[in-house]
């Protein structure tokens, strides 16, 4: 009842159909139905009231997920830094969190805190998929002013060794 090729991680049901006295598949069970969640050949030899018996199999396939990744986020930014743009690999997915617009992470729309969780996730043709997560903060540092011209006190700015010499 379930489809033969699925992904990864999940399962799919086989079912013998009803009406038979006895089942027996190839895993041992004796039910209807089973769920699988391994690529084979599963066999079911089904019986009915008349001792009538027949048999069949189905081959389930077991697709990967998809290896998937993004760079271009830093682990971390002022809140007044320029927008970063992600890149997401295989292309084609969707960044998801706070401040992303399409595969844009804008410091200012996330705004200042986190640290924000940064999902980049893809779908393949088999429909299977997957997702990759980063993790950044947003500051509101401020640049110190310039410090002012260093400057001797007293005398020049020659020291000579054993000397001591002041500056402000």
């Amino acid at each position: 009842s379930g489809p033969l090729s699925f992904c990864a991680g999940s399962s799919t049901t086989l079912n013998a159909g009803a009406g038979f006295s006895y089942y027996l598949w190839s895993t041992s069970e004796t039910t209807q139905t089973i769920s699988v969640n391994s690529a084979g050949t599963f066999t079911v030899t089904v019986t009915n009231a008349n001792s009538c018996s027949g048999s069949t199999s189905a081959i389930t396939t077991v697709n990967p997920l998809p290896t998937v990744s993004f760079s271009g986020l830093a682990s971390s930014y002022n809140v007044n830094d320029p927008a970063a743009t992600l890149t997401g690999s295989p292309s084609g997915g969707n960044c998801n969190g706070p401040g992303i617009s399409g595969n844009t992470f804008t410091p200012s729309t996330a705004g200042v805190g986190g640290p924000y969780t940064i999902t980049y996730s893809f779908t393949d043709g088999n429909g299977c998929s997957n997702s990759s997560s980063q993790q950044t903060t947003v500051n509101n540092c401020v640049m110190p002013a310039q410090p002012g011209t260093i400057s001797t006190i007293g005398g020049t700015a020659k020291v000579c060794p054993g000397d001591t010499k002041s500056y402000s």
